[in-house]
């Protein structure tokens, strides 16, 4: 009798045992999805290399560069009336005309350093050479932007050259510096200045 008792008591027990694990958080839970890995050769996001980052750095700097360019400021294009293939050829003027300004900066280190060796060692014709050399490079770098300004214009159409020429300064300064990101703005041709001249007295 007794040992009928002790085995009802244990299966008790062991049944309240299992109760409790079924009502347990962990074992009601939903079942945690396997994670598979990705099959080979699918991409999968991750922080750009130093390469891809310098290219994006460059490709920013230079749609910053194009957006501060006179022709490409709204308030030119609408003054100017520019057309699409206007500014495209402007563009590819610009382009070049950067190019050639930084082989002549090239080319000007290269003769300021030649130059200044040769003032060190006292060796007066090639100082005399490389003064040649750096004095053209130096020209070179200022043709490189008046020869823009030359390709450039011949670009507009007269109406759009006269309208031009009411910003003086923007006419003179450099083109290949940037302009400031407000934007560029046709000033209006002040009005003369009309002087009245006192009419002498009869005596």
């Amino acid at each position: 009798m007794v040992d009928r008792r002790r085995l009802l008591t244990s299966a008790v027990a062991a049944c309240a045992v299992l109760a409790c694990m079924l009502d347990s958080p962990a074992i009601n839970a939903a079942p945690t999805p396997a994670v598979t890995a990705a099959p080979a050769g699918t991409p999968t996001a991750s922080y750009p290399s130093a390469e891809e980052r310098l290219r994006q750095r460059k490709a920013a700097a230079q749609a910053q560069a194009d957006q501060r360019v006179w022709w490409n400021q709204p308030d030119m294009i609408k003054s100017l009336q520019l057309s699409d293939s206007q500014r495209a050829s402007l563009d590819k003027l610009m382009d070049k005309a950067l190019e050639n300004q930084a082989q002549a900066q090239r080319e000007q280190i290269s003769a300021r350093q030649t130059f200044e060796q040769a003032l060190a060692a006292g060796d007066w014709a090639a100082a005399r050479d490389a003064s040649v050399q750096l004095n053209k490079a130096t020209a070179d770098m200022w043709g490189a932007q008046t020869d823009l300004k030359i390709d450039a214009l011949q670009v507009l159409d007269e109406t759009q050259r006269q309208t031009l020429m009411q910003n003086p300064l923007l006419v003179r300064r450099p083109w290949g510096v940037g302009l400031h990101p407000g934007g560029v703005h046709i000033q209006s041709a002040p009005a003369p200045l009309h002087v009245t001249v006192p009419t002498p007295k009869q005596p």
